[in-house]
């Protein structure tokens, strides 16, 4: 080879790792930004969570309240109830009308009855377990310090309807188990007539 020629590819050769190392930078540069990002990324979905679970909490919080005073409200009716009856004779007198501020109007947001939010946190139940279903639910059946609640999905998704059950411990519901043809083995301390 000649001088030229050996000259031309040593040039050759310096260009070509000149050009490697400018592009090795480049995937360096890409590199740090893409992880830069996916940190920032991260951050935000941790946040969401938080923030997500943060709402749960204030959920079954207030679920929790709506239900003591849905209780409470039960109670309270049934011994009101029990005053207006006459003990020495057949005729009962009717309750005095409800005052002004107990009366609830079109503006008042709805309280769910025990039964109601029995319900929903069964509901809840199974969509942490199947959160892709559209599940639904039969009014709950309260018997005591028990729940049954009838849960269904759509035909589409070949589940069979179901009963959960919940037991209320120290004024809390809590879920105990969920299925068909449960016996009184299955569920101690359940009344027979939430058993189908």
């Amino acid at each position: 080879m000649n001088a030229r020629t050996q000259m031309t590819w040593k040039i050759a050769v310096v260009a070509c790792a000149a050009l490697l190392l400018v592009a090795i930078g480049a995937i360096v540069v890409i590199e740090t930004q893409a992880s830069s990002a996916r940190g920032r990324q991260n951050a935000s979905v941790m946040k969401l969570d938080k923030q997500l679970v943060g709402l749960h909490k204030q959920l079954a919080d207030q679920q929790a309240a709506a239900a003591a005073a849905a209780s409470a409200a039960a109670a309270a009716q049934a011994s009101q109830s029990k005053k207006h009856v006459s003990s020495g004779s057949k005729a009962a007198t009717i309750p005095p009308a409800a005052p002004a501020e107990n009366v609830i109007t079109s503006d008042q947001k709805h309280v769910p009855t025990e039964a109601e939010v029995v319900a929903q946190m069964a509901v809840d139940h199974e969509m942490q377990q199947a959160a892709n279903v559209p599940w639904f639910y039969s009014a709950a059946t309260i018997s005591g310090d028990w729940a049954r609640i009838g849960i269904g999905a759509p035909q589409s998704y070949n589940i069979q309807p179901f009963g959960a059950y919940y037991h209320k411990i120290s004024g809390t519901w809590t879920y105990v188990t969920e299925g068909t043809g449960l016996t009184q083995a299955d569920l101690p301390g359940c009344p027979p007539e939430l058993l189908i």
